[in-house]
């Protein structure tokens, strides 16, 4: 789901996956689509942390105060 900074909804008229260099292209049909504004794109993803440095992944670090924060 997209939304604009206002909270409406944007419609996907296509969606396209690129596996091999994990990118994924949305193309909206809407003409309400402004190339300055601002959007959130929703998703949903189902799969397990990695800890390769790689799609989604564990990482952490240390405070200067010695604590221990996973990102």
């Amino acid at each position: 789901m997209i939304q604009d900074r206002k909270g409406h909804r944007l419609k996907i008229s296509r969606l396209l996956e690129y596996p091999k260099h994990q990118q994924l292209y949305l193309e909206l049909e809407e003409s309400k689509f402004r190339k300055r504004g601002n959007y959130t794109v929703h998703l949903r993803f189902i799969s397990k942390l990695s800890s390769e440095l790689e799609g989604f992944y564990l990482s952490s670090y240390v405070t200067p105060e010695g604590e221990k924060r996973s990102l």
